[in-house]
């Protein structure tokens, strides 16, 4: 008879998630989109201003990598403040930081001028807040999603469609803006999305996010995320991919306005930056169709692959409408790579520890992206935007065979094939 299992019945609406739940992952992904939003015109905005007013993608370039390298201790020492003060507390306050040091350029310039050296010194300052937010933001997306019923996967692929649409928007506000406003006038809208953001996680994101932790040493507790790293083959092969691909990735918006800026197309560079974000969030979403079915180095080393095809493509430098259509192509496919690497690291990262080990795998990914810029400011005064695009593509390529050969990723190739934690 199948009466006795009736009982069991009230323990199916415990797993159907509530609409705090379900505002939790709108929040979420809203907090995200207009986080990386405000972001990615502040990458746009800043170099345009920075060429306007030199003319050298040399000091473009230094502006770049000086960003870069000061989120990187930011993201190191910031990790344990996400597991002791939670994921909700730093994401919000991280982005009402973040948008106070946007407003400071303008300001200063109103009331005393910019230079390249007041530039570095604001620059410097917005970029220590916005890793450790952005680190919660993607710390909290497995206890979201559980709270919600969804999949990891799905969450984690969704969050990067987030990003991607951030990375849309921004852009062709910033395009949008420089043609309105100016550089140091879109600048204000920068700042109001990053006050959006974080109003959007303090309201949505549930106050029992981040876990209880023992309190220790905090420099103890901030090197616990790099002796797991460490330790763990898995984190440490997502790390030096990261580090290999960001060397190589992240002068990208520099390359483009170097292209652009000198012919005055403000608009060109909002479009080619969207169309490539556009790109992205299609393969995020395409991702998560077939995630439990395709292996995770497979995936990682042929997108990276075909994005090298496209960044190769790009080196043409075609007109506006096809540089565009290229670009939606090489985002299309490189969309799913960050997905399966946030996934592989919250897989091997215990939920107490998740904070500060997204934390030191993003900070060590980054250490190699203010060479990188650095570097690619030179190598555009010497040879031009074309040579970047096509080291560029190589990057890409190196990181292909790195996805294929490191053991690290080998070891879990599908999500139903997942072992347990370290």
């Amino acid at each position: 008879m199948t009466a006795p299992a009736a009982p069991a019945a009230p323990a199916a609406p415990a797993a159907v998630p509530s609409a705090a739940d379900r505002r939790a992952v709108v929040g979420l992904l809203a907090a995200t989109g207009l986080s990386i939003a405000g972001n990615a015109m502040v990458v746009v905005l800043v170099p345009w201003l920075v060429l306007q007013r030199t003319g050298s993608p040399a000091q473009a370039g230094l502006v770049g990598s000086v960003a870069l390298a000061a989120a990187v201790p930011a993201l190191l020492l910031g990790g344990p403040l996400i597991d002791r003060w939670g994921r909700r507390r730093v994401s919000a306050g991280a982005d009402l930081l973040s948008a106070a040091s946007v407003a400071a350029l303008p300001l200063l310039d109103h009331v005393v001028g910019l230079s390249l050296l007041s530039t570095l010194a604001v620059v410097a300052v917005g970029a220590l807040f916005d890793g450790p937010g952005a680190a919660a933001r993607e710390a909290s997306r497995p206890d979201v999603a559980a709270a919600a019923g969804a999949g990891v996967e799905t969450v984690n692929a969704r969050g990067e469609a987030a990003e991607g649409a951030g990375n849309i928007a921004g852009p062709a506000l910033a395009g949008a803006g420089l043609g309105l406003l100016g550089a140091l006038g879109s600048l204000w809208l920068a700042a109001a999305l990053f006050v959006i953001a974080g109003a959007a996680t303090w309201w949505s994101l549930p106050r029992d996010t981040a876990p209880a932790v023992p309190q220790e040493p905090y420099l103890r507790a901030a090197g616990s995320g790099l002796r797991l790293v460490r330790r763990d083959r898995t984190l440490r092969a997502v790390t030096v991919l990261g580090m290999v691909a960001m060397l190589f990735v992240a002068p990208l918006p520099l390359v483009l306005a170097a292209h652009l800026e000198p012919k005055g197309q403000a608009g060109a560079l909002g479009l080619v930056a969207a169309a490539l974000a556009l790109g992205a969030v299609v393969g995020a979403l395409a991702y998560e169709r077939v995630a439990t079915r395709l292996s995770r180095p497979a995936v990682l080393a042929g997108c990276l692959a075909a994005g090298a095809a496209g960044f190769a493509a790009m080196a043409t430098l075609p007109g506006t409408v096809a540089l565009a259509v290229l670009a939606a192509g090489t985002g299309l496919a490189v969309g799913p790579v960050n997905p399966v690497l946030a996934v592989l690291l919250q897989d091997r990262t215990p939920a107490e520890l998740r904070g500060r080990v997204v934390a030191t795998t993003w900070s060590l990914s980054l250490i190699a992206s203010p060479l990188g810029v650095l570097g690619a400011g030179l190598l555009l005064e010497a040879a031009g935007p074309r040579a970047a695009l096509l080291v560029i593509a190589a990057g890409c390529l190196l990181t292909s065979a790195y996805a294929l050969a490191a053991r690290g990723l080998r070891r879990s190739p599908r999500p139903d094939q997942e072992g347990p934690g370290p």
